[in-house]
């Protein structure tokens, strides 16, 4: 059922970290989609404390050993059933758990939407790199102009309902969702800083926290 499915999820997570430190990211590649896919199967599993357990497992596997950054630099590396590395279902997952009615999901769900948003930033960014690698020699001869445009190109890696997400988690009710937001929100201006639409959302929702009622938070904001 549910239950089982997800806790072998969670074992599944975890072991994916231990994996990718000792044998590389091949590993992840071939181990971590059956994993993701179970997640997705089951996305409405009524016990919240395993829903948020799921969500943090995600995110800190990624977090601390950077193995789906790492996959993500070889995006058109098939995995084991032939398929590339999607991360839509956990996008749409994500998505639904930042406005669930538990605050231990909500949390979880933002702290793993700012890693799956980093990982598409730096999928994007690779691409972009090797299309512009592979093209140089027949732009070489072209104005510096059209070659700096070429290399300065990039795709927004903030979709609007990751956009709607961070607006509602901003103002939540609770200190730690709003808390939580606010560290999202500044990791990913940190990480996309030449991005101007993540500098505005930056500006619009975690500026005016300095505002906060809680003076902790509005501290940190500052």
């Amino acid at each position: 059922d549910g239950f089982l499915v997800r806790r072998t999820a969670i074992s599944n997570n975890n072991n994916v970290a231990s994996d990718t430190s000792t044998n590389g990211g091949s590993n992840m590649r071939d181990s971590h989609h059956p994993s993701l896919n179970r997640l997705v199967s089951h996305p409405g599993d009524l016990n919240s404390q395993y829903d948020a357990d799921c969500l943090n497992s995600s995110s800190n596997a990624s977090s601390s050993s950077n193995a789906l950054v790492e996959a993500a630099a070889v995006p058109f590396v098939p995995l084991s059933g032939g398929e590339p590395l999607d991360l839509g279902p956990l996008f749409w997952i994500c998505q639904r758990r930042c406005g669930d009615s538990k605050s231990l999901v909500r949390k979880s769900a933002l702290q793993l939407l700012e890693v799956l948003v980093r990982i598409k930033a730096s999928l994007s960014s690779f691409s972009i790199s090797s299309s512009s690698s592979s093209s140089y020699s027949s732009s070489f001869s072209s104005s510096p102009s059209t070659s700096s445009s070429t290399f300065s190109s990039s795709s927004e890696a903030l979709s609007p309902n990751d956009v709607l997400a961070l607006e509602a988690a901003v103002v939540d009710p609770l200190v730690t969702v709003r808390r939580a937001a606010l560290q999202s929100l500044s990791a990913l201006l940190e990480h996309r800083a030449d991005s101007e639409s993540t500098s505005d959302l930056w500006i619009r929702c975690a500026l005016p926290m300095v505002r906060d009622l809680e003076s902790g938070l509005a501290e940190a904001a500052v």
